[in-house]
């Protein structure tokens, strides 16, 4: 008991003297004891790592289908001008397969050719390359320009999306006008000129309507701007086919191009006016689809055969025709005669031509026959009987 008065007198003492021993034996004042009960009941603030990389890597702030994919290694060389006049984020947008990149690719390809067509039209050429993306020397910066676009047009021509593909033939119809203004060589240009009309070809077939329509109209521009030997595109599609469209929706496209071809640029040695198809390229282009194995596309030739015919006259192309082909090709002219019930008085007047020729080439096959039946018989009844050969006695062997 005296021990516990003593201790509680002590601590007495040292509270009114601001006083408290520690659980170590020392003396401190008794503010800093508060102090320290405060700190250790507020929430702990977490102390910054030192340790932490400073390079940590950002996360992407943008959509994810708006950033492109890195330019691979094997693309980088064969895209190489294009990088030089349009930039690597361009070229890479326009190779990603993502629509919004691509979009976004076409936009500042067509911004550069606005810029290039105003310095055609103002004639300040000469301050193109001030506008591609990199320093390089060339004496041929026109003709690198007009190469780089197309190579990035095949590339993306070939795109499904409706959306992309007619921004595609927009841009394409800025470079045509360009090319003219700017008085670009041809020779320097074709080759390319060439690979995306190709891919362009087969836009004509696409699904989308409207895409086909923006394709064959930049077709028909094509062919006029490109029509002097050697460097002519009509060949390209108008002609003998090295190998048949089997698909009967793409080859019926495919006729249904060449015949607005002939329609609207016209067959060389027309009546009216000379045009800018050979006849003989587009009757072995015909030719070669009348014997077609689906009935749709057989039909669509015999309409070609008929377009053709009203402007050089059937005489003219009756030559092309077989007599095979002639007769099966009037059970088509019959065909297409019955699905089409406004034709004009030419058209039912090649029909006409056609089922003559047909009836014609019908009956010459069975003259030709009965005529080989009669001097078959002739030459039978006229012939000299072989001599039969001597019976020789039958001996009887009587010995047995």
């Amino acid at each position: 008991d005296d021990m516990r008065e003593i201790k509680q007198t002590a601590e007495t003492l040292l509270k009114q003297a601001d006083l408290c021993i520690t659980s170590d034996g020392q003396l401190i004042p008794l503010e800093t004891t508060k102090a320290q009960k405060r700190l250790s009941g507020a929430p702990k603030i977490p102390e910054e790592d030192d340790d932490e990389p400073e390079m940590s890597p950002r996360k992407p702030t943008g959509n994810p289908e708006s950033i492109p994919e890195p330019i691979l290694d094997e693309e980088r060389e064969p895209f190489m001008l294009p990088i030089h006049v349009f930039g690597e984020d361009t070229v890479a947008c326009l190779l990603s397969i993502k629509s919004k990149c691509r979009g976004r690719g076409l936009g500042q390809m067509e911004a550069k050719m606005d810029e290039v067509c105003q310095l055609a039209q103002s004639d300040t050429l000469g301050d193109l390359p001030l506008l591609f993306e990199e320093d390089f020397e060339s004496d041929q910066a026109i003709e690198d320009f007009v190469n780089a676009s197309l190579m990035l047009i095949q590339e993306t021509v070939m795109d499904s999306r409706e959306a992309i593909v007619t921004l595609v033939i927009s841009i394409w119809h800025q470079l045509v006008d360009f090319c003219q203004e700017a008085v670009v060589e041809t020779e320097l240009t074709m080759d390319w000129v060439e690979r995306a009309f190709c891919g362009l070809l087969k836009r004509t077939s696409d699904s989308h309507q409207r895409i086909r329509q923006d394709a064959t109209s930049l077709i028909l521009v094509l062919v006029q701007v490109y029509s002097v030997p050697p460097y002519t595109l009509i060949p390209l599609y108008v002609g003998k086919p090295e190998r048949l469209l089997h698909n009967h929706k793409e080859a019926k496209f495919r006729i249904q191009l060449v015949e607005t071809t002939v329609r609207k640029l016209a067959v060389k040695g027309n009546k009216k006016k000379d045009g800018f198809v050979s006849l003989e390229d587009v009757m072995e282009f015909v030719v070669a689809y009348l014997r077609h194995s689906h009935e749709d596309v057989r039909e669509a030739a015999v309409k070609l055969v008929i377009t053709i015919s009203d402007q050089v006259g059937f005489s003219r192309i009756s030559s092309y025709i077989d007599d095979s082909l002639k007769v099966s090709l009037a059970d088509t002219v019959k065909k297409f005669a019955i699905n089409n019930k406004t034709i004009k008085n030419d058209t039912k007047k090649t029909i006409s031509e056609i089922n003559a020729l047909a009836s014609t080439t019908t009956h010459r096959p069975k003259a030709k026959k009965s005529e080989a039946k009669s001097t078959a018989k002739k030459t039978t009844n006229t012939r000299t009987p072989r001599n039969k050969p001597k019976e020789e006695p039958v001996v009887v062997n009587e010995n047995r």
